[in-house]
């Protein structure tokens, strides 16, 4: 299966690499954009890895979740045409106001 980043997830993904480059240096931030692409071929070949996200159980989509770093949380979905990933959750904020923003 493939790996398909949604717009909010692209959107989250770039604000986190631009705060760990600020933060922690360019080091820093190639090192998490590289866990965190590291992360596409396990899901393209095990789409269950990841818990049913408890926030998101409800939802029709069947949301997934797996923890990518100590600080980003991986929520994604699958269909037909691949494993959706749906946003990139920072796990030291409130997760109830970031699982609003998940569709």
């Amino acid at each position: 299966m493939r790996v398909i980043w949604n717009t909010e997830a692209t959107r989250q993904l770039d604000l986190l690499l631009d705060y760990v480059g600020q933060e922690f240096g360019l080091r820093a931030m190639r090192n998490l954009y590289t866990r965190l692409l590291s992360y596409e071929p396990l899901l393209a070949a095990n789409p269950g890895i990841g818990r049913k996200e408890p926030l998101l159980e409800n939802h029709p989509k069947g949301f997934r979740s797996i923890v990518v770093h100590k600080y980003c949380k991986l929520i994604y979905y699958v269909e037909e045409d691949g494993i959706h990933i749906a946003d990139l959750w920072d796990t030291r904020r409130e997760p109830r106001t970031q699982s609003d923003n998940v569709k």
